[in-house]
């Protein structure tokens, strides 16, 4: 089993989305959430680099537009983190 990146509690925001979800745009990640938690573009796009370092999640290039990706299931972040379902 590969090792389970550590996913902030402001990280895992960004992850909710993604599990809802998939794939989002980079603009629609940034447009929920700095409407959800007045981040501000920037801090949204520092978290999906982290994401991406961890790899927690992935990206394609389409067009002018990123689409990222969940590489780690929602279940598979509750039990590295021991958060009960």
């Amino acid at each position: 089993m590969h090792e389970f990146p550590h996913i902030t509690e402001a990280e895992s925001e960004v992850m909710k989305l993604l599990w809802q979800k998939e794939p989002m745009s980079a603009s629609e990640i940034i447009s929920e959430l700095t409407q959800q938690m007045q981040w501000s573009d920037q801090t949204v796009k520092t978290f999906l680099n982290r994401l991406h370092k961890k790899k927690a999640i992935r990206f394609e290039k389409s067009g002018r537009n990123y689409l990222y990706y969940p590489l780690v299931s929602h279940d598979e972040y509750l039990k590295a983190e021991n958060i009960p379902e």
